[in-house]
């Protein structure tokens, strides 16, 4: 049974296309950025600053990071579309000019070559930290310290740094790898 290339739909050969799928993705993946950065900032601030949580610095961050927030998760159906379809666009290219026949990897292949990945790599170092978040805020601290010790400030620390390791893996590793990838998919 043949199989048929996939071929680019109609909307996608006018002349300003491409320019805008690249702005939806490019936008959707900027306002992310934007968003963790300034929890990233949030986080530094409130702990090697000292500052109070009524600052103005502390409330600017928060509403950048509140807004950048909205527009990035409001983009993400589109924009994951528009990269999922050119992912099958530039696989469906690069498929057509190869004729030889390969086996099909072994899982345990497909599991190595996933972990090498630094986004995968990364999303895990993610979920580790975001672990941190939870256990910090709903009393895995209280468990394990004595009465009289500082929990409140225990528990805080272990969300901060929950918070601080998943901005600053997703702000200096996925987004840019992603945002790199995609670039040279166009």
């Amino acid at each position: 049974m043949a199989v048929a290339k996939a071929e680019m739909p109609a909307w996608m050969r006018r002349p300003g296309a491409p320019a805008a799928v690249d702005a939806v993705i490019f936008l959707h993946y900027g306002m992310m950025w934007v968003a963790t950065a300034a929890c990233l900032a949030m986080v530094i601030g409130r702990r090697a600053f000292r500052l109070v949580e009524g600052s103005p610095v502390l409330s600017s961050a928060s509403s950048l990071s509140l807004y950048s927030l909205t527009v990035g998760v409001l983009l993400y159906p589109v924009a994951i579309m528009l990269v999922g379809f050119r992912g099958m666009s530039s696989a469906s290219k690069s498929k057509g000019n190869s004729k030889d026949t390969k086996v099909p990897p072994t899982p345990r292949q497909i599991a190595r070559k996933m972990l090498k990945d630094p986004v995968m790599a990364g999303a895990l170092v993610v979920m580790a930290f975001i672990m941190l978040i939870p256990a910090g805020d709903f009393g895995v601290v209280d468990l394990s310290l004595p009465k009289g010790s500082h929990k409140a400030g225990v528990g805080s620390v272990l969300r901060d740094v929950g918070i601080l390791g998943a901005c600053v893996v997703n702000c200096f590793i996925i987004v840019p790898t992603t945002l790199l990838r995609q670039w040279r998919m166009r």
